[in-house]
C-alpha cells in the first residue's frame, strides 16, 4: 500500500481564511495541491463577505 493517498482527479476546493491566518492557509493549500486536488484562494483580497 502506497505511503501518499492517490490523486483526487477532479476536485477543486476554495480555501477561506482570516488574513491573519494566511501563512497556515497557504501550507494546507500547498499540501492539497501536493496530494492532486485544485485549489483556490483569494490571495489578492478581492473577495469580501457574502460574495458569491
Amino acid at each position: 500500500m502506497p505511503d501518499t493517498p492517490p490523486a483526487i482527479a477532479g476536485r477543486a476546493v476554495f480555501v477561506s481564511y482570516a488574513r491573519e491566518d494566511t501563512a497556515s492557509a497557504q501550507r494546507i493549500a500547498e499540501a492539497l495541491r501536493t496530494g492532486g486536488v485544485e485549489v483556490w484562494l483569494d490571495q489578492e483580497g478581492g473577495l469580501v463577505g457574502g460574495d458569491a
